[in-house]
């Protein structure tokens, strides 16, 4: 199972610092996923892609640059996966 989790504001909510959680296909829809709901919040503070392999219940968290999503939105990128970069 694969999943989408971001920390998020959303001012017509009055929400601040939102938990959101969303299961995706595969982590090649990531980029496509997140820029969907960027366009739905406010602003994304923390963004990370979970990998749970349902066989053995292990955990895989990557942590998603947030600074070089927002950078390729603004540079106006076509393609939504190259806006994912994970932080090691």
């Amino acid at each position: 199972m694969e999943r989408l989790k971001f920390y998020a504001d959303n001012e017509k909510l009055m929400q601040k610092n939102k938990l959101f959680c969303f299961k995706i296909i595969g982590a090649l829809y990531l980029g496509a996923a997140l820029l969907r709901f960027a366009k739905k919040v406010d602003f994304i503070r923390a963004a990370w892609y979970e990998y749970i392999n349902t066989d053995t219940g292990e955990i895989e968290n990557r942590q998603i640059d947030m600074n070089f999503f927002y950078e390729g939105v603004n540079d106006g990128y076509t393609d939504p996966n190259d806006l994912i970069k994970f932080i090691d």
